[in-house]
């Protein structure tokens, strides 16, 4: 018996991009959240090798959140740029000063 459906698309894994760490944010929330991690675990009956194989799921849902919050970030800087640069391209067709030429120079 055949159902006619495509198989699904399998998707791409998520890797973190050690250059992120470079960044002084990154490494203090990483060591942060590291912290708290094992701070509230400390107490626990659990093996060493058992907490690490935790943590490292729940740093994985940390850092996809820390990631798309720094891409949406990067997304909205370049956006307002964008926007801005709009508004002097105006500006100059209207009015064509020297200081909104410089202005998108800068810009």
């Amino acid at each position: 018996m055949e159902w006619g459906m495509a198989p699904l698309a399998q998707r791409p894994t998520w890797r973190f991009s050690a250059w992120h760490l470079k960044s002084p944010e990154c490494a203090k929330f990483v060591e942060g959240e590291l912290q708290a991690f094992f701070l509230s675990n400390e107490g626990s009956e659990e093996s060493n090798m058992t907490l690490w194989a935790a943590c490292k799921p729940s740093m994985r849902g940390i850092l996809k959140g820390y990631v798309r919050r720094q891409e949406r970030k990067q997304k909205e800087q370049c956006t307002t740029l964008e926007n801005r640069i709009i508004e002097l391209e105006r500006q100059a067709r209207q009015s064509d000063t020297q200081e909104i030429q410089c202005q998108l120079s800068w810009a």
